[in-house]
């Protein structure tokens, strides 16, 4: 009985560590350009550890170059509310496939011959759902992207940016239209909600931008969110101006004075609240954006005295902070955008708003986002037949990548590289170190990606800098002629931006660092932190 019972646990084990399968559509981003491959399975198994290991295999370049099997073992994985975010900066080998060819025959697989290849990986699974992006180098400056899962594009940006999608909110008999992912008054909480609950201050329009290059503005945007205030009556007299506000979060009414910071909108992991389409008050993001651009168009209604919109973005760790903030939970607080004079024009603009970055070591995990009518609690307009009116459309987290200086044994080579981004240099003389090519990246999150590569007495440096959403790369190419024979072997180090080297405590230097661990991290500016990985 005991050898049997042995046995039923062994299986069940098994089964709680089998890997779970997905099909998913295929994209190949190659020199910026999505090119559909059709389905793909995608193997996702959870480790003893509580990292993953994704396995894609027989990957082929457009059915027409075949790549070969694809694993990717140790991924991070970091839990954002209801979704597990998956990242990884590996270097891995790609073997050979085992599909035929069409006619039955055995491919040549171009992945071994590849050697050792530096990829980045982020993912996301969410319920039933997996999606990923993968960024593999083939040679030189070529990069191909591997997208997964339909929503692949949006991992690192917020749920329904476009505004295409909403559910109905509803309080007492009323009802209203909020966007999928975002949140107004019919959908607060607080003790004061029910007195802010009833009016209706979300839309759907069809009011949508003109995108450049389209005919006729026929296009595949269809909608945006309108925002409207509603006046506060007393005795049937408009007395005050409810401004009309969204948020990625939830919005808590506590006070009838409007100023208090006990009316804010606040973002929480731990809310288990949700909205009218089952989703919680809350938005993932696991990135490091620079900037957040907003498509708007805004008009003051009769009688507001302070004719400015406002838009604010907190990056957080996922516990609780509110805006307007306060101190009890600044300390949850990554980084921070703001915008409070956006002019009334009634025409559209797009409007760029920085990220300013309080705590440069730590990924946030989550965004409270929150567009209001007006700047000034309570003081926009009171009347009902021309409110104040903010339509906003096509939310983007943006990421840079650039590089702004390189310097090589201590020299500044930045301008020495030619319109190709290539620099030679002969009679080198000497062994190659990595640690000896420092780079100013362009980018809050960007990835400095530095690989070797030797051939005889030539050695080849390959910079890369991508961004923190894996979509765009920047790339340097040093050839050294006539280096020492004391060259080291080949390596690739990926680092974030910023960092020069990162050493565990037992002085053994790493690309990446694990949850829990202490680690010594060198930084560009010479800076040197002892740190735990969060």
């Amino acid at each position: 009985m005991k050898k049997f019972f042995t046995l039923v646990a062994f299986a069940l084990n098994a089964m709680s560590m089998s890997a779970k399968d997905y099909t998913c559509p295929l994209t190949i981003n190659m020199s910026g350009f999505d090119m559909p491959a059709g389905d793909v399975k995608v193997s996702v198994d959870k480790q003893d550890d509580g990292k993953y290991t994704l396995r894609l295999d027989n990957f082929n370049l457009g059915g027409e170059m075949p790549v070969g099997n694809i694993l990717v073992k140790d991924v991070e994985a970091t839990q954002c509310g209801n979704t597990i975010m998956l990242n990884a900066q590996k270097t891995i080998q790609i073997t050979a496939g085992d599909q035929k060819d069409t006619e039955g025959n055995d491919q040549e697989w171009m992945g071994p011959g590849l050697g050792d290849v530096n990829i980045l990986f982020k993912g996301a699974l969410k319920g039933e759902q997996f999606n990923a992006m993968l960024n593999i180098p083939v040679a030189g400056a070529l990069i191909v992207g591997v997208k997964l899962g339909e929503e692949a594009n949006e991992l690192c940006q917020l749920p329904n940016s476009g505004f295409e999608n909403f559910h109905k909110a509803s309080y007492s008999k009323t009802t209203s239209d909020e966007p999928n992912g975002w949140h107004s008054f019919m959908s607060s909480t607080g003790s004061m909600a029910s007195m802010v609950s009833s009016p209706v201050h979300t839309f759907i329009s069809n009011d949508v931008r003109k995108e450049e290059g389209s005919e006729d503005g026929q296009t595949e945007n269809k909608s945006c969110v309108k925002i409207v205030s509603t006046p506060v009556k007393v005795f049937g007299i408009a007395a005050a101006s409810a401004n009309g506000t969204i948020t990625t979060g939830q919005l808590n009414a506590g006070s009838y004075t409007a100023t208090s910071t006990d009316n804010n909108a606040f973002l929480d992991f731990a809310n288990t609240n949700t909205d009218g389409n089952g989703d919680p008050f809350y938005a993932v993001l696991n990135n490091k954006p620079d900037a957040m651009k907003v498509w708007v168009k805004f008009h003051a209604g009769d009688g507001n005295q302070n004719p400015q919109a406002t838009i604010s973005a907190l990056l957080t760790n996922g516990e609780k902070v509110q805006d307007p903030e306060v101190d009890t939970y600044k300390s949850n607080i990554i980084a921070r955008a703001n915008k409070s004079d956006i002019a009334s024009s009634d025409e559209w603009q797009q409007i760029t708003i920085p990220f300013t970055y309080e705590n440069d070591s730590e990924m946030p995990k989550a965004a409270l986002v929150t567009m209001s009518t007006c700047a000034v609690p309570s003081g926009g307009s009171k009347s009902e037949k021309d409110p104040d009116v903010l339509y906003v459309d096509d939310v983007e987290m943006v990421y840079n990548a650039d590089i702004a200086k390189v310097t090589m044994d201590g020299k500044d080579i930045t301008d020495e590289f030619d319109d190709y981004g290539d620099y030679e240099v002969e009679n080198y003389g000497k062994a190659v170190d990595l640690n000896n090519f420092d780079v100013e990246a362009v980018g809050a999150g960007a990835f400095v990606t530095k690989k070797l590569t030797v051939d005889d007495t030539q050695a080849y440096v390959t910079i890369t800098v991508t961004s923190n959403d894996l979509k765009t790369s920047v790339v340097r190419n040093i050839t050294l002629q006539d280096v020492s024979t004391g060259i080291k072997n080949a390596e690739t180090i990926t680092l974030p931006n910023g960092v020069k080297a990162i050493y565990n405590m037992a002085g053994q230097q790493v690309q990446d660092m694990q949850n829990g661990q202490v680690y010594i991290v060198k930084y560009n500016n010479g800076e040197t932190k002892k740190m735990i990985k969060k």
